[in-house]
């Protein structure tokens, strides 16, 4: 799988000798998070297996985790016979593997269910009731405040940023690219991740925020429309969120529609909606 790699180190401009790697892979080498996924699996199939750990059931189908890289997130009832079995099992592995909870950042969310203190201080996890965060992004207990979480933190955050650039003495040109660069993939990572509806205000707000950065809070001398044209029209190729918020869903529809991908979460929402096709 994996056999004679070489490596040099770059040491103040000049290339050492060629050495052999003996163990691990490079940095960023894609062979590294396969091999990660196969070492987890044996977790993974252990809790899928365990008759005690109970799952989410929708319909005939049970969800006990989604995993991404070492990154886990588990769906659980019956918790108080649920929780320890999961916990032994992640014992169990990190005995054998060396891989290990920690628990600065597992969070453990309840949902409907009042748990006793006393039940909580055997763990030593994180407890809310409020949301926990996988992935970058925030899920809430409450469905109602999924927005709120992730746009309005992400707004909040932004208007720091925008806040503390406005005091450099920057171009127009300098100020579209860093909407560019810093802005827009952090909405982008939202549009791509947290597909729920939009509404309109949301948008004018946001545009509002880059208009009073591009132009210091004075009276805009050119119409955001016509930044957001191409250069070859006279714009600036300043994103228009509105547009890339409807290119992403777009690409999501193109899962739902091909009937060649079957993710999990796709089957999750045929099961919900009782239907076969779309």
């Amino acid at each position: 799988m994996y056999a004679r790699s070489t490596a040099r180190v770059k040491v103040n401009g000049m290339l050492s000798e060629t050495f052999d790697l003996k163990r691990g892979t490079k940095q960023g080498d894609p062979l590294s998070a396969q091999i990660f996924a196969i070492c987890i699996e044996p977790l993974a199939e252990k809790i899928r297996n365990n008759l005690k750990i109970k799952g989410v059931s929708v319909q005939e189908d049970e969800h006990k985790l989604a995993l991404y890289a070492d990154d886990i997130i588990v769906y659980i009832t019956d918790i108080k016979q649920t929780l320890p079995a999961l916990l032994e099992e992640i014992n169990k592995y990190g005995e054998i593997s060396g891989y290990k909870l920690n628990h600065n950042k597992t969070e453990a969310m309840e949902i409907g269910e009042n748990l006793e203190n006393d039940f909580k201080k055997q763990f030593k996890l994180k407890w809310t009731r409020d949301k926990v965060r996988y992935l970058g992004i925030k899920i809430p207990n409450n469905l109602e405040n999924l927005y709120q979480y992730n746009y309005g933190e992400l707004l909040n955050t932004i208007r720091q940023d925008l806040t503390r650039w406005k005091i450099v003495p920057l171009t127009l040109f300098e100020k579209v690219r860093i909407i560019k660069m810093n802005i827009l993939p952090r909405y982008i990572f939202l549009f791509q991740n947290l597909p729920i509806h939009i509404k309109e205000k949301s948008f004018k707000l946001w545009e509002s925020q880059l208009r009073n950065f591009l132009w210091d809070g004075n009276k805009p001398r050119v119409k955001m429309k016509v930044l957001q044209d191409n250069k070859e029209k006279g714009g600036l190729s300043l994103p228009n969120l509105k547009n890339y918020f409807f290119a992403t869903h777009v690409r999501t529809m193109l899962v739902w529609f091909n009937e060649q991908k079957n993710p999990k979460w796709k089957q999750i929402e045929l099961k919900l909606w009782h239907c076969r096709h779309l």
